[in-house]
């Protein structure tokens, strides 16, 4: 299984309420797959697409993070993440996230 490694970028609010800088950490050992395309009709056409990403499973991500992959795009990470483990054995497999193209 080929892997691939993602950059959360994180954006921390100020007293205010306004984005201060992004802070950025690595998260090595990812796979995604597509879950949805959808595409509006009218006045302007657009697609949006979203993805399920797993990472490990201490992987820092939290709901709202953007994250960068590989290719350069960007994608906002939409609800709390899912950390699961085997119901047989207990071992913790992953953490898995939505993830939404941020245009």
């Amino acid at each position: 299984m080929i892997t691939f490694k993602v950059i959360v970028e994180r954006h921390p609010l100020d007293k205010y309420g306004s984005e201060l800088p992004a802070a950025t950490h690595p998260i090595p050992g990812c796979i995604d797959w597509p879950t949805a395309s959808t595409s509006t009709a009218g006045a302007i056409t657009q697609t949006d697409s979203s993805r399920t990403l797993v990472a490990p499973h201490n992987a820092d991500i939290l709901d709202g993070d953007v994250l960068r992959l590989p290719d350069q795009t960007r994608w906002r990470v939409i609800g709390d993440p899912f950390r699961w483990a085997s119901p047989l054995s207990g071992r913790k497999v992953g953490v898995a996230v939505q993830i939404e193209r941020v245009k």
